[in-house]
């Protein structure tokens, strides 16, 4: 990490793919359905890989997306679109959602980092006061530098 570089008191952000440590089964199954299909775009020529995401984007995220923003303009007291996967695009535009697909599934290297592997990586070296965001997107730490 880049630690190193920050003055005493200056702020450092991460956003690491999380190990699904917060999730239940059902979430962790369908995960790891997905990473099957990820590991097969992420393989193939970048234009088929391209292709191959915008098509998810179009047929999975999309439609997935438009539920969760039915429910929750039909049930505006309820957070119920919320357990909808993908519910988080909710508010996103089309192109985010794209770009997010596209990272989601054409990249062949994913690593991810429980809760407390983060936290102990951030300590190892030399941040301090780590917060972590506690909704989705889950697992973006913040810490200080101390002097």
């Amino acid at each position: 990490m880049c630690v190193e570089k920050l003055k005493p008191g200056g702020v450092f952000y991460v956003y690491l793919y999380y190990s699904l440590d917060n999730r239940g089964p059902a979430f962790r199954g369908l995960f790891h359905a997905s990473n099957l299909v990820r590991k097969f775009v992420s393989s193939r020529s970048t234009h088929v890989k391209n292709f191959l995401c915008d098509l998810l984007a179009l047929t999975t995220y999309v439609p997935l997306v438009q539920l969760a923003r039915f429910v929750k303009f039909a049930f505006p007291k309820s957070n119920a679109y919320a357990r909808i996967p993908l519910s988080a695009y909710h508010d996103k535009s089309f192109w985010i959602i794209r770009n997010d697909a596209r990272d989601r599934f054409g990249t062949p290297l994913e690593q991810r980092f429980s809760r407390n592997e983060i936290e102990g990586m951030l300590k190892g070296v030399g941040l301090r006061d780590i917060s972590f965001h506690e909704d989705v997107p889950y697992w973006c730490a913040v810490g200080t530098k101390l002097a």
